[in-house]
């Protein structure tokens, strides 16, 4: 089992905690050099709080543990692995995990290119957002506070999907963040508290953005004049209108 690599048990009816599950793989074998680098356990009836991640996760790239019933706060779940600097993706999404992260993205890799959060209950504010994020959702959670922190001082964000739907954020939307992202491809801020104007003007038109959406939010000014050929569209969605909550 030390040679393991790829674990993948999604979609099963494994129930429990973690600890449990690599109890019953692992029995009383030695565990320490055991070198997972993807590990999958989505979809499953998993719970409780994961005080220690039960295997070194030393090499661990990938890692999804979402569609579970996990619970506790982010920084005690980071706090269970070991010396994850290498994690590149980390899938949470559609747990109980509740609590701040303000400063829980300390000891993740600067790798780190996919984050889904959705689906939990987080709350506060949400910063200092890891640059090289390629798939970022935080959607349906409790956060507040103003947008959070990108760092735009290169102008070269590596964004593709961003989805902040379903929170409490306020505030204006930053025009840096539209034009420092040329790999944009979908955009949603419905159902937030977003005021101010939405200076899509600003977004850079090297790569086309396949959907924008700020739906059930404050946003004020007019829709670009597109139709009087004054700009150039660069949306195959765009949506200010409401919908139902």
């Amino acid at each position: 089992m030390e040679f393991l690599q790829h674990l993948d048990l999604n979609g099963n009816a494994l129930n429990g905690q973690i600890a449990d599950i690599f109890n019953s793989i692992f029995g009383g074998q030695n565990r320490k050099n055991v070198s997972l680098q993807i590990l999958d356990l989505s979809s499953n009836q998993l719970n409780g709080i994961m005080l220690k991640m039960p295997i070194p996760t030393s090499h661990l790239t990938q890692l999804n543990i979402s569609h579970n019933q996990l619970h506790g706060t982010l920084d005690a779940f980071l706090g269970s692995l070991t010396n994850i600097s290498g994690i590149t993706s980390l899938d949470i999404s559609y747990n109980n995990f509740s609590g701040n992260v303000s400063s829980s993205f300390n000891n993740l890799n600067v790798g780190l290119s996919v984050l889904l959060m959705n689906n939990n209950n987080f709350n506060g504010d949400f910063l200092d957002v890891p640059s090289t994020l390629q798939i970022l959702d935080i959607s349906k959670n409790k956060f507040d506070g103003s947008f959070p922190t990108f760092n735009t001082s290169n102008c070269s964000l590596s964004l593709k999907y961003l989805s902040m739907a379903g929170n409490m954020f306020v505030g204006p939307l930053p025009d840096e963040l539209l034009h420092c992202s040329p790999m944009l491809e979908v955009i949603n801020f419905n159902q937030n508290n977003f005021n101010g104007i939405l200076n899509v003007t600003n977004i850079n038109t090297s790569h086309l953005v396949g959907e924008i959406s700020v739906v059930n939010n404050n946003i004020v000014g007019l829709i670009p004049p597109w139709e009087s050929g004054t700009y150039s569209p660069v949306f195959s969605y765009f949506s200010f209108l409401p919908s139902n909550k």
